[in-house]
């Protein structure tokens, strides 16, 4: 540590520590350590360590009212000395080799933020803290934590089901979670960014656990939505007629706001997710019977691309069609259990194209009689195809 920098370190803490404003810039200061004196800033709030050459964060443990800590672009390795931090906010770390994101921090109750651009984490895909994009304000704490998560259930109880909501900005996705989890409609309640994590126990014995993934609708979010794509999954699929209409609308270039059609959704469904993927189309907003658009405007080659696809329509406002979607769900996840366990004893191990390998069968061979079958396209549920033909 040069002395002269070493020296301006000390005079601004001995500064704080007089004027206690709650805040300290050691930012670009040629300091290898934290000086030791900065354990003496009980009350401080916020500390900016970035672009130095510190490597521990040691000094920092016993900082407890720290509400925003910046060390981005250091040598910081072990976040650990964070970890019992109760009053930390946000943190931003970018830049940085990290060895391991303690989980304790992670699921802090405390934690809001956590900006991670350009850093690197072992056994942690960079989808997971990155927008793909460089933008330096990208919260990833939603994604990173779904990611982890996401790991820690994939081997889901066989009376359980993972169910990935997708669509545009303010179509319903949330209202809709709302609804499984019992909670009255409530339009006040904002729109998801990032990804919205539930778990809904079961109501009765014998009825499944649903663990609902309310994936945001911003385009800045999709490159973290790939990481869960091929998850064993339902995915449910809602789009409005009024949202289709302003598809083309002059917002497009807002990356906040901008619309996709329905056919985005489930091309994306298709192209990303697994080939057993059953998906639950729904028409949100359906408040009333004369609102109901029988037929999506879809291609119905694509619908009939899905080995299980299934037609609703539904009203959180209302809980109009709500007997309707609780059934499709029910039979999504019959049929994914019945494919995962027909693979399963077939000796499947990964994935290739259409068809699982090794015991390469058809997807279609796996389909249970009692979901999502349809006698002419077997493909979609009975009162689907019902409204294909119409």
């Amino acid at each position: 540590m040069s002395s002269p920098d070493l020296s301006v370190a000390k005079q601004r803490i001995a500064a704080e520590l007089a004027a206690q404003t709650g805040k300290l810039d050691l930012s670009g200061l040629k300091l290898s350590e934290l000086p030791p004196e900065l354990g003496d800033l009980v009350s401080l709030q916020e500390l900016n360590c970035s672009y130095t050459q510190v490597s521990d964060l040691g000094p920092l443990r016993g900082l407890t009212s720290l509400q925003i800590l910046d060390c981005g672009h250091t040598q910081v390795s072990e976040l650990e000395p964070l970890v019992n931090l109760q009053t930390l906010k946000t943190l931003e770390c970018r830049n940085l080799k990290i060895s391991e994101f303690p989980r304790k921090l992670l699921f802090s109750e405390i934690l809001q933020k956590l900006y991670l651009n350009g850093s690197s984490i072992p056994d942690i895909p960079e989808e997971a803290f990155s927008s793909g994009k460089d933008d330096h304000s990208y919260n990833c704490l939603p994604a990173l934590r779904a990611h982890v998560l996401d790991l820690e259930i994939e081997a889901i109880p066989i009376n359980s089901v993972k169910i990935l909501v997708l669509c545009n900005v303010g179509v319903g996705k949330t209202q809709l979670c709302r609804h499984l989890a019992a909670e009255a409609f409530d339009p006040t309640v904002p729109s998801t960014h990032g990804i919205a994590l539930r778990t809904i126990t079961p109501a009765s014995d014998g009825d499944a656990t649903y663990y609902l993934w309310d994936f945001g609708g911003q385009d800045i979010y999709h490159s973290a939505h790939t990481l869960f794509m091929r998850t064993a999954a339902v995915f449910v699929v809602l789009w409005t007629p009024e949202q289709e209409a302003l598809v083309t609308s002059a917002n497009d270039d807002d990356t906040l706001q901008r619309r996709h059609p329905l056919t985005y959704w489930l091309n994306y469904v298709s192209t990303l997710g697994r080939p057993d993927s059953p998906v639950v189309v729904v028409q949100s907003q359906c408040d009333t019977p004369a609102q109901v658009v029988p037929v999506p405007p879809v291609d119905r080659a694509l619908l009939e691309s899905f080995g299980c696809l299934s037609i609703r329509n539904f009203s959180a406002r209302t809980r109009r069609g709500a007997a309707s979607l609780q059934e499709a769900l029910a039979d999504a996840n019959a049929y994914l259990r019945v494919a995962m366990a027909s693979a399963a004893s077939a000796g499947a191990a990964t994935w290739c194209g259409s068809n699982w390998r090794p015991g390469a069968r058809p997807i279609n061979s796996y389909r249970p009689r009692s979901a999502c079958t349809a006698p002419s396209a077997k493909r979609i549920s009975p009162a689907s195809a019902n409204k294909l033909e119409a």
